[in-house]
């Protein structure tokens, strides 16, 4: 019972502990099992990325907020994906789509985008905003209900 009961904080201290990329890519399973992190976009950068203690702080509570909208996405306790939605799970820091003078542009969009594990390329439009300079991409995908994860570095600029 004592473990149900303080299951949340325990989580959160959990995730506390883990300090750097690598660390987060090798226990992405077991700390975001509702989210998929592609391997050769997110994945090398984590593996070898360190950001700054503020980004990373920003983006470990950015990730745990969208593990726990994808956990309820697929248990079917959230019917669809809004970005407004993610408030409810404790997203702190701004999330939005591209505007639509960066999807039309070919340049800016194909930085956007990323092989799914599927075969399928998609726009990895929705982003957070760590920082002023730094965004977290990842596309929730309607059809699976799968979240992906698929670049986590500085502003994607042309």
């Amino acid at each position: 019972e004592s473990l149900e009961l303080h299951a949340s904080d325990l989580a959160k201290l959990k995730l506390q502990c883990v300090t750097s990329g690598p660390e987060l890519w090798k226990s992405r399973a077991d700390l975001f099992p509702h989210l998929t992190f592609l391997s050769k976009s997110v994945g090398s950068q984590l593996r070898q990325g360190d950001y700054r203690t503020d980004v990373w702080n920003k983006a470990r509570h950015a990730l745990d907020a969208l593990n726990r909208f994808a956990e309820a996405w697929q248990a079917d306790r959230q019917i669809v994906y809004r970005a407004e939605l993610l408030a409810r799970y404790d997203m702190s820091c701004n999330v939005s789509g591209e505007s639509a003078s960066t999807l039309r542009d070919s340049k800016k969009r194909a930085q956007r985008e990323f092989w799914l594990p599927t075969g399928k390329k998609v726009c990895f439009s929705d982003h957070v905003k760590l920082t002023p300079s730094v965004r977290l991409h990842f596309y929730p995908d309607a059809e699976t209900r799968e979240l992906y994860i698929g670049y986590l570095g500085l502003h994607l600029l042309v």
